[in-house]
């Protein structure tokens, strides 16, 4: 399955969901947001939201400072 990630094309090989994605990317989750597509996922969604072939979907990492 193809997925774009901020950007860039991955290849995974099974169907997965965000939470997931986020684990084999190594993003915490504790400190991002997720959209698909131009809809933002809530955190409580992630477990339940499957990624297609061809989603869009942009990680947002919090930062410190200013």
């Amino acid at each position: 399955m193809k997925l774009i990630v901020n950007k860039k094309p991955i290849e995974i090989e099974n169907t997965i969901n965000i939470y997931q994605l986020l684990e084999l990317l190594n993003v915490n989750p504790n400190h991002c947001a997720v959209a698909v597509g131009n809809k933002v996922i809530k955190k409580s969604q992630w477990s339940q939201t499957q990624l297609n072939n061809d989603d869009e979907i942009t990680i947002i990492n919090a930062t410190c400072g200013g």
